[in-house]
């Protein structure tokens, strides 16, 4: 259900999908503290979705897990975690939100008017198996400062971010890394203007069709590949999914 602007979100508002065996108090306990949580947000929370899984068979590999995601007055913030127990990931997904509510309301102020848009086309799933492209995404990504492309990032709880680079007007990606953040564009330009802990990756990003790009992370022991599509000229990010399979995001123009 949807919320109006004046209305709170109550825990018979909050929307919880379960898969495997997980006990229906737990599932009224995440009602219950998510709704709690939307109280003390200084936006509306229209609405509130969750997901709670608990594996069949839980090992280091396979552990129980939480994801939620929050209409904010027209944004989305989400996040993820997981736990030895469901219990666990729902008080780590609790932390995470909390953190990611308080920078929407801070942070969303001072970018008011500058807000990052994108078209999202999704295609047919193509082929099965591990190294399969089983999701297509495509997107008409307006351009950005890298410090809007993270924080974009941070409310989406995504690990990369696709982006057009403001600065250069080429395409770009910036992701998480150990020490803060990490950044590489197609075209070389000044290094970014922010206040945020960024390294600048200024190797040349390799031109790859979707085939190569499949080939090469299928080699290497990494989670994503942003590259030039040897086609288009427009960035691309290849990733691996939770499922073993890989997903595609490309930038195409309007």
């Amino acid at each position: 259900m949807t919320k109006t602007a004046h209305a709170a979100l109550t825990a018979e508002d909050v929307q919880v999908a379960t898969r495997g065996r997980v006990s229906r108090a737990v599932v009224e306990r995440a009602r219950e503290r998510i709704a709690a949580l939307a109280g003390h947000c200084g936006e509306p929370v229209l609405s509130a979705r969750v997901k709670l899984t608990r594996p069949a068979e839980p090992g280091p590999d396979r552990l129980p897990a939480a994801e939620a995601s929050l209409d904010v007055n027209g944004r989305v913030v989400r996040a993820q975690a997981e736990g030895p127990t469901l219990q666990e990931a729902v008080t780590e997904l609790l932390g995470r939100l909390r953190v990611r509510l308080d920078r929407t309301t801070r942070d969303w102020r001072s970018l008011r008017g500058r807000r990052h848009r994108h078209t999202i086309r999704t295609a047919t799933p193509a082929g099965v198996g591990p190294q399969a492209v089983i999701r297509r995404k495509y997107l008409e990504p307006e351009p950005v400062t890298p410090e809007q492309a993270i924080f974009a990032m941070e409310l989406l709880d995504h690990d990369f971010y696709l982006f057009t680079d403001a600065a250069t007007g080429a395409d770009a990606a910036v992701w998480r890394t150990e020490d803060g953040y990490g950044m590489a564009r197609l075209r070389p330009g000044r290094p970014p203007e922010t206040y945020l802990p960024v390294a600048l990756d200024e190797g040349p990003v390799p031109e790859l069709t979707l085939d190569e790009a499949v080939a090469r992370l299928a080699a290497a022991p990494r989670p994503f590949l942003f590259y030039a599509d040897r086609l288009s000229g427009r960035g691309a990010i290849l990733y691996r999914r939770r499922d073993g399979g890989f997903g595609h995001i490309a930038a195409v123009s309007p």
